[in-house]
């Protein structure tokens, strides 16, 4: 004889908010063009240190590097020899690509896109996160 079982099944699941807390990382270069160095001063924890991961996101190449997954990045390379009307198209969704990787941005939000000099663009934007806003996010990007 076979005992009768209930279908039922109950399932509790939380979702665990990892913590963003990471070393302040800081461009020696920015501040002394004798060294060519990043400098880590500290840590930083919250909005500041996603701010922190998205701006290292964005100077990552996608695939470029090993020790990154294929996912870590952004692909800028196709942005080289190519126009800004081609940038102006497509960066939009190169960056929403790259940072949504990272489960702490929940969205992007494009404010501007602008022409700098011969070669560069100027890309303003907010991140949207369950920590909060990044607002006025401002990557510049060469296309030629």
């Amino acid at each position: 004889m076979i005992p009768a079982l209930k279908n039922e099944v109950s399932v509790q699941y939380q979702a665990n908010i990892q913590p963003s807390l990471t070393y302040r990382m800081i461009d020696v270069m920015a501040v002394s063009e004798a060294m060519d160095t990043t400098d880590i001063t500290g840590d930083i924890d919250g909005l500041e240190a996603l701010k922190q991961t998205c701006e290292h996101i964005l100077g990552t190449e996608r695939g470029r590097y090993p020790i990154y997954s294929a996912n870590y990045g952004a692909e800028m390379e196709q942005f080289k020899s190519r126009g800004f009307l081609f940038l102006r198209a497509v960066i939009p969704q190169v960056i929403r690509d790259a940072l949504t990787q990272d489960d702490r941005v929940t969205n992007v939000v494009m404010r501007q896109i602008t022409h700098e000099g011969i070669d560069g663009a100027s890309v303003l934007f907010d991140i949207i996160s369950p920590l909060g806003v990044i607002s006025n996010f401002n990557f510049g990007v060469k296309h030629r």
